[in-house]
Order: structure tokens, then C-alpha cells, then sequence
């Protein structure tokens, strides 16, 4: 990576998709297999503990991903990725997303997809749009080639997804302008480590902290 090259760090979910990929990834999967609705009985309470704070992000999604997909084999759940990232890729992402995404590529600009959504589809997703480096909650794996349930890594959500670009950036800065992209406000501590920041169509809380940031609606082409 060449000094002076722009790092361009882009959220994911409600960034530059319209929706939220994990929870869409779930859904579709069920659709495909209903038989699994029997193992997502206990997700209201767990979503009520998390609801009264009295568990993290992290350990509900963890729940979600046991619930949904725990067990499944890397052979069945890669011939739903193929089928969900061309879903994703060709009806939900927004045109500005997609616009800004072709100007830092065109500009030889180093692109970074950071995201707290999984690994399996993730890196897929990052691919075919031409990222050159993925950070993301990683997937645990049996020896058997299931799904464990469990994360490989520390959910790659707020201060967690900071401390990741950190790890990989933080010494290659140097005259290299850092720019990040996010809809959210947990993502508020990577924004405020980057030279420039924008908040894409930001939740209102992110647009009440927004300060200096620059605002914009991606949703128009």
C-alpha cells in the first residue's frame, strides 16, 4: 500500500445495504429449513435480557447464531450464502453506497469492509464488491465441519470493531488518510479515530453526536 493511499473503511449493515445482512441471513435460512424454527423457542427471552441490559450485543447474537444455524454443515450453509449474497448484491444495497464504493476504487484507494455481521457470508459479500481487506465477527467451527454456535473471535461491534482496524492500521497510518463510513452510532469510536468520517443515513443518535461529521443520504443515486 503506496503512502499517501487513502484507507476507506466501510460498515456493512444499514451502511451500504438497506437491511440488516445477519438478521436477513437467519430468516432466509429458516425459510429454507422450518424445522429449525423448534431450536429458536428460548430467542424472546434471551432478547428480553438483552433488552433490560442485562446481556451484551454479543451474547445475543451468539444466541441467534446458535439457534439458527448451530450444527449445520459448512456444505449446507455455503449453498445458502451463494444464493443470499447475489439477493444482497443485486436488490439491497443503497445506489450511494454503491457510487462511493466505485469512487475509492477508481481512485486507487485501499478498501476496508469492517462489520460486526459473520464471517461465512461476509467475505463473500466483500469480494464481489471489491474490498481488499475484511474484518469481521468470525464463526467458530467443529472439527466435523459444523457450526459450533460460537464466535471464533470477540464480536466485531464498537470499541471491539476499533481495537480490530487498529490492529491491522494503526502502524500503516502514517501519511495515510483514514476515511470511515458507518449508519450507527456504536461505530462512534471508529469514526472519531478517522481523518474524515461520514454518517450514512445515521440512526438519530448518531446524528445528535455527528458533530463535524458529514452527513449523507445514500439512498439516492
Amino acid at each position: 500500500m503506496p503512502e499517501g493511499t487513502t484507507i476507506a473503511i466501510f460498515d456493512l449493515d444499514r451502511t451500504i445495504t438497506t437491511k440488516d445482512t445477519f438478521i436477513g441471513f437467519l430468516t432466509g435460512f429458516l425459510w429454507r429449513h422450518p424445522w429449525r424454527c423448534l431450536r429458536t423457542i428460548g430467542l424472546p427471552i434471551a432478547f428480553m435480557q438483552f433488552a433490560l441490559g442485562r446481556k451484551d450485543n454479543g451474547w445475543l447474537k451468539e444466541r441467534f447464531l446458535n439457534a439458527f444455524l448451530g450444527g449445520v454443515s459448512r456444505t449446507s450453509l455455503n449453498s445458502w450464502v451463494d444464493v443470499y449474497i447475489k439477493r444482497v448484491l443485486a436488490k439491497g444495497l443503497r445506489p450511494g453506497a454503491v457510487q462511493a464504493i466505485g469512487r475509492h476504487r477508481a481512485a486507487g484507494d485501499h478498501l476496508v469492509l469492517a462489520t460486526a455481521s459473520l464471517d461465512f457470508y461476509v467475505e463473500a459479500i466483500g469480494a464481489e464488491l471489491g474490498f481488499e481487506r475484511v474484518i469481521s465477527t468470525c464463526a467458530d467451527w467443529t472439527p466435523s465441519r459444523t457450526l459450533s454456535g460460537k464466535f471464533a473471535t470477540a464480536n466485531c461491534y464498537g470499541a471491539e470493531k476499533l481495537r480490530r482496524v487498529s490492529e491491522v492500521y494503526q502502524s500503516k497510518r502514517g501519511d495515510r488518510p483514514v476515511v470511515a463510513y458507518s449508519d450507527h452510532h456504536a461505530d462512534l469510536p471508529l469514526l472519531h479515530w478517522a481523518d474524515q468520517a461520514f454518517a450514512v443515513n445515521p440512526t438519530p443518535t448518531l446524528a445528535a453526536a455527528a458533530g463535524e461529521m458529514t452527513i449523507v443520504d445514500w439512498n439516492r443515486g
